[in-house]
């Protein structure tokens, strides 16, 4: 992170030419996702990171990680960091697929496929999050 950092300072910030803006800001997002079938990583009323999943943890450290970073002294002038909660609708934004029920029966359920990647919609929900994440520190 502080590599490409440095990249950025360096080639935009301090740099001339087409891409040069000693304007230019850094919002390092982290995000949190919705509960899908029961379970998520969000931090609203759940013990999540106390005992829960490593993935849950690790958008917490991934934020402090960027919040120790965007206080240093060689970017705290162009580096903040937030947590983005994007709340993607978890019943038309993810993948499901019908599966049975059992193998006794042809009642089948509707099941996620993937309840960490969104779908086509739940990408694009959770872009619109983050640009009103960005806008609202602008």
């Amino acid at each position: 992170m502080k590599s490409l950092l440095n990249k950025i300072k360096e080639q935009i910030i301090e740099g001339e030419g087409t891409y040069a803006n000693p304007n230019c800001k850094v919002i390092l997002l982290s995000y949190w996702m919705p509960w899908v079938n029961g379970w998520g990583y969000h931090p609203y009323g759940s013990d999540e990171f106390k005992d829960g999943p490593t993935e849950a943890y690790s958008f917490i450290e991934m934020f402090y990680t960027g919040k120790e970073i965007s206080e240093m002294d060689e970017y705290k002038s162009f580096v903040t960091t937030s947590i983005c909660a994007p709340f993607i609708d978890s019943e038309n934004a993810y993948v499901y697929m019908m599966k049975n029920v059992n193998k006794r029966m042809n009642v089948t359920e509707k099941i996620a496929l993937e309840q960490v990647h969104p779908n086509t919609l739940g990408y694009l929900m959770t872009g619109e999050a983050v640009v009103r994440d960005i806008i609202g520190r602008l």
